[in-house]
């Protein structure tokens, strides 16, 4: 029973995307959010202006994250 009611909710979902896409009101939010440069500037990684100084990265996995606080020290300890 579980199985049809999820099929009969994708299918209602798919023929409603459907219908909205001939109708052209089906909007892609990132996309708009991505050509309005309004909208855009709310997807910073810092809300503050600048760089804050007290965030310290680290690297691990090739990425760039925020260090726990023992890296912190370390890591400050090393930079001078």
């Amino acid at each position: 029973m579980r199985n049809v009611i999820v099929v009969g909710i994708v299918d209602r979902t798919r023929s409603d995307l459907e219908a909205g896409a001939r109708a052209g009101v089906v909007v892609c939010e990132w996309r708009a959010a991505l050509e309005d440069p309004d909208k855009l500037e709310r997807f910073r990684a810092f809300v503050n202006d600048g760089p804050n100084p007290s965030i310290v990265f680290t690297r691990q996995r090739e990425q760039n994250r925020p260090a726990a606080w023992e890296e912190k020290a370390e890591l400050v300890e090393k930079a001078g």
